[in-house]
């Protein structure tokens, strides 16, 4: 079993997000997961979940803070995705989680965590069915499509847990903070 930590716009952004992502019909990624911002990827998260209660209690007393989205990005030519502007507080919940979780070896480096930690709401990509100029197409039009949303605030964070059939991720809990 599979697990990452994240955090999600209001319904009303996501919906907007969600409408974008499926007006490309090839693009899996509304099929596969909710739009969000990754603020844990897997590493360190084991199907035993004795890192929940560790993290729960990390963001206990954690204070909300707002979020918006600085444009549009991609990694290399393979992924799409709306940026978020800078927040000391989304890099401080990284951090937080980071030292719940504990040490883990993450050798090949695949999960970009601490100083590698690049926040993103992915939009489509090379692994979820688009070709590069369909990821063109979505970079341009992101940039006119999903410019000035409104920026939010964040009180909680959602665990995702991977579906075995499907390889989907589902919520399995939220969590909120400085409750």
């Amino acid at each position: 079993m599979e697990f990452f930590i994240g955090i999600n716009p209001p319904e009303e952004i996501s919906s907007r997000i969600i409408s974008f992502q499926k007006s490309f019909s090839n693009n899996g990624v509304p099929q596969n997961v909710e739009p969000h911002i990754t603020v844990k990827s897997q590493g360190g998260l084991g199907e035993d979940r004795a890192w929940l209660p560790r993290v729960e209690a990390a963001v206990k007393n954690f204070d909300k803070f707002r979020i918006s989205f600085d444009g549009i990005g991609s990694f290399r030519e393979d992924v799409v995705f709306l940026k978020p502007a800078f927040s000391q507080g989304l890099i401080n919940l990284h951090k937080v989680l980071l030292d719940a979780v504990g040490p883990y070896e993450d050798l090949a480096g695949k999960y970009f965590e601490n100083d590698r930690y690049s926040p993103h709401l992915t939009l489509g990509g090379i692994k979820w069915g688009l070709n590069k100029g369909e990821l063109v197409l979505m970079m341009e039009r992101a940039q006119d499509e999903l410019r000035n949303l409104p920026d939010f605030e964040i009180n909680s964070m959602r665990i995702y847990q991977k579906n075995i059939g499907d390889r989907s991720w589902e919520k399995l809990l939220d969590v909120f903070f400085n409750q």
